[in-house]
């Protein structure tokens, strides 16, 4: 009895190869927000106005997708029509400082279409009301 035990449990252990591994994806990140924040990563506040001389950036987002062996992701983004990309090898949000111009100020992550915007209202947009 000891003797099939032993053949049943050897023939276990033979045909548990390789080939019978699950294939492995890698981890990815895909494309979760966009947003103009204050220079330190804050957000705006939407009653703020825009300082002419304060410093602002974009923060972008990603979720994880898959697992396994991490894949940098490039995310392309525009501000203001000009594109620019940046590489997530983890899932924390990206911070890159941008330069607010006067009138509608636009960011997009090029892939997904997520937008934000925000206007500086140039100081000869202002009326006096008396």
């Amino acid at each position: 009895m000891k003797y099939i035990f032993s053949i049943i449990t050897i023939t276990l252990l033979l045909s548990c190869g390789s080939d019978d591994e699950a294939p492995t994806s890698n981890l990815t990140y895909l494309e979760a927000g966009i947003q103009i924040v204050k220079q330190d990563g804050s957000p705006l506040d939407p009653s703020d106005c825009i300082d002419p001389t304060g410093s602002y950036a974009v923060r972008i987002s990603v979720n994880p997708e898959g697992m396994g062996e991490i894949t940098p992701t490039n995310v392309a983004y525009t501000v203001n029509g000009n594109t620019s990309s940046v590489t997530f090898t983890t899932p924390e949000d990206k911070i890159i400082n941008i330069e607010i111009v006067p009138g509608l100020n636009t960011v997009q992550l090029v892939n997904s279409g997520i937008t934000d915007t925000v206007r500086q209202i140039a100081p000869s947009e202002f009326e006096i009301v008396t």
